[in-house]
């Protein structure tokens, strides 16, 4: 078989199919929970496939009441019956404008500072949260919003991509929200939005238990 075909449903296809079946899949993902936009993930360089616009070196130690205030956040918390909040750190303390490859567009963005809550669980696990305000962009993608969608969500692994050479993440539903999961081995991040606000959970916890601390939040 041609490198550039594959079996999809018992049928070969060629690769521009391919692409058309994700680009479809991605348009019908709710623009709700459109994927913000960032640079190409790095595992050895960025916290998770979310937040790729800090590196997590980028993070500062602050205080909770501080870090809302500079990130402009009511932030979630974890009730003392599940674990304790064992540091808060920021990056980015005021919004900053980079401009980032969007398909084959430079697209100027304004990126917001991310909050970073550590959890000690009472099981002997962490929670990861990390939290910020969707990045501001252009009226053609405010407008056409399932455009962020289509640039992350087509299942091409390259190092330029999106989510660069990471496993692809599935579709979930998190708080009642449309959200993905992704599974790096040995952790999963679950990403979901609540408003303007964006919101990644990073653990070593199987799907079921992190999702059950995720609904937890406060």
């Amino acid at each position: 078989m041609p490198p550039s075909d594959r079996v999809y449903n018992g049928a070969m296809l060629p690769r521009f199919a391919i692409v058309l079946v994700f680009l479809l899949a991605a348009r019908a993902w709710n623009a709700s929970g459109q994927v913000p936009p960032g640079f190409p993930y790095d595992p050895q360089k960025h916290p998770n496939p979310i937040v790729t616009y800090v590196a997590t070196s980028d993070f500062r130690a602050s205080t909770f009441a501080e870090a809302s205030e500079i990130a402009g956040l009511e932030l979630l918390g974890l009730s003392q019956q599940e674990g304790r909040l064992e540091s808060v750190d920021v990056a980015l303390t005021r919004p900053n404008t980079r401009r980032v490859r969007i398909f084959r567009d430079d697209v100027d963005v304004t990126f917001y500072p991310v909050v970073r809550q550590t959890f000690a669980l009472t099981g002997g696990d962490r929670l990861v949260l990390h939290s910020f305000r969707f990045p501001r962009l252009p009226a053609a993608f405010v407008k056409s919003p399932e455009r962020l969608n289509d640039a992350a969500l087509v299942k091409v692994k390259s190092a330029d991509a999106r989510f660069g050479l990471a496993e692809h993440p599935e579709p979930i539903e998190v708080r009642g929200l449309e959200g993905l999961i992704f599974d790096e081995g040995e952790r999963r991040t679950v990403f979901w939005i609540e408003g303007a606000d964006v919101h990644t959970a990073t653990s070593g916890l199987k799907q079921e238990e992190l999702l059950r601390l995720i609904e937890d939040l406060l």
